[in-house]
C-alpha cells in the first residue's frame, strides 16, 4: 500500500468514509442556512433547522429544487 497518495483517506474503512461524509453534510448545512437566504427561506418553510441533518441518512428532509 505504498503507492497511496492520501492512504488515510483512500485506505479508510466504509464506517470511517460515512463518519466523514456525516461530518461534512452537518457543517454544510448548517454554513448555507446561516449564508444563503434563499436556502434558509426555504428550509424555513419545510419547518427543518440546521441541527435536524445529521447524517447522509437526513438528506430525505432537505427541500431540493
Amino acid at each position: 500500500m505504498e503507492h497511496y497518495y492520501q492512504p488515510e483517506i483512500e485506505c479508510a474503512s466504509q464506517e470511517q468514509i460515512r463518519a466523514w461524509q456525516d461530518e461534512r453534510l452537518a457543517k454544510i448545512v448548517k454554513r448555507v442556512y446561516e449564508n444563503v437566504d434563499f436556502y434558509k427561506k426555504r428550509m424555513d418553510e419545510k419547518g427543518i433547522k440546521p441541527e435536524d441533518i445529521q447524517s447522509v441518512d437526513d438528506l430525505h428532509k432537505l427541500p431540493f429544487l
